[in-house]
């Protein structure tokens, strides 16, 4: 995640690796034990190449890891919800292989 989803989900994923991309923040949140601060995403996904990642946001996080990704699970609001960011998606390289769709979102599987 980025530095500012970390900022707006005001507390770590339990039983998570939680991992924070930030250039700006290092100094700032280095003494953070729960998480695990990178100033470079790909020398994440290098580090952790042998589980899968969940990436939650921001914006930016995801259109940079997007390119390594072998799967997507992506979900949709039903709702609009005054939202301001979107992420532009370019699924040519993927399939829909399922939707599942829950009363305020649906997600998808490629």
């Amino acid at each position: 995640m980025g530095y500012n989803t970390y900022l707006a989900m005001n507390k770590i994923l339990a039983n998570q690796a939680n991992i924070v991309i930030s250039k700006k923040h290092q100094r700032e949140l280095k003494n953070k034990n729960e998480l695990f601060l990178y100033s470079d995403l790909k020398k994440a996904l290098i580090d952790f190449s042998i589980v899968d990642l969940f990436i939650i946001g921001g914006k930016k996080t995801i259109e940079q890891a997007i390119k390594y990704a072998d799967q997507l699970v992506i979900s949709k609001l039903n709702a609009d919800y005054g939202c301001d960011l979107f992420v532009n998606l370019n699924y040519d390289d993927f399939s829909l292989v399922q939707t599942k769709e829950y009363d305020q979102f649906v997600v998808e599987y490629w």
